[in-house]
């Protein structure tokens, strides 16, 4: 087992101990196993906490498989009861479809009163790149309903054209929603 993200963070938390009584806010990070290799999986995690401000602990996971490439952040708050609580989190998933294609769809959750995992939010992108360094990107943004079903919100269409070797120029389109579920 490496022991280099110990280290580093025995030797950072020595720092904070010799320097907290002149900073506002207080940063930690260890890491479980994070390694450069955008290929490999790996998972880290980050405490902070600033003054007036409730400490957070965040949780950050990369794994790779294939053509599909998963992202996920976890955060966590202190709790009245002194413990670490689920706050929020993000999924990131991102697929590449074809060599000039890529598809990726953020999730966000909060938690209900009882701490179950509830969807807020989903992103759905598609980038294409084109011939001569031209770009087609379509997202599409959707919130649930009341019932939990998901509806569309906005929806953005950005072309980009490349109109010289060092300008491009790039056009979006926004359409939003009525409320109603229709643009």
């Amino acid at each position: 087992m490496d022991s280099r993200p110990l280290i580093r963070f025995m030797w950072f938390t020595m720092s904070v101990v010799l320097l907290c009584v002149s900073l506002p806010s207080l940063h930690a990070q260890t890491s479980d196993t994070q390694v450069s290799d955008a290929n490999k999986s790996w998972t880290a995690t980050t405490e902070s906490q600033t003054s007036n401000t409730n400490p957070t602990r965040t949780t950050e996971s990369h794994r790779r498989s294939g053509n599909r490439t998963v992202d996920s952040q976890n955060v966590e708050r202190l709790g009245p009861d002194g413990h670490y609580e689920p706050y929020f989190d993000t999924e990131k998933e991102s697929i590449q479809v074809t060599p000039t294609t890529m598809r990726t769809v953020v999730r966000t959750f909060s938690r209900d009163g009882s701490g179950r995992k509830i969807l807020t939010q989903m992103t759905e992108e598609e980038r294409q790149s084109l011939q001569g360094g031209n770009e087609k990107v379509v997202r599409t943004t959707s919130n649930p309903d009341l019932d939990g079903h998901l509806q569309v919100v906005r929806r953005e269409i950005a072309d980009t054209k490349k109109t010289s070797p060092d300008v491009q120029e790039t056009n979006t389109t926004v359409l939003l929603s009525d409320g109603t579920g229709h643009s």
